[in-house]
């Protein structure tokens, strides 16, 4: 799975910070870091008070996605 659908798969279920997410995915900091930033420019997601939440587009990509 990449990890991209990853990332948004954990954000679906629960908002979370940056150091939650390198921890749950047990992915380097930098990967996560990039990933992050990459799907905040597209509009996947949000940030507010250093957590992430997925939005509805971010919901989208991933009905495609498991489609």
């Amino acid at each position: 799975m990449a990890l991209r659908t990853k990332v948004l798969k954990y954000l679906e279920k629960k908002p979370s910070d940056f150091l939650t997410l390198t921890k749950e995915l047990d992915i380097h900091g930098d990967e996560v870091a990039n990933e992050l930033n990459n799907l905040l420019k597209a509009g996947y997601i949000t940030k507010r008070n250093s957590n992430f939440y997925l939005t509805d587009r971010g919901r989208e990509y991933l009905k495609v996605e498991e489609s």
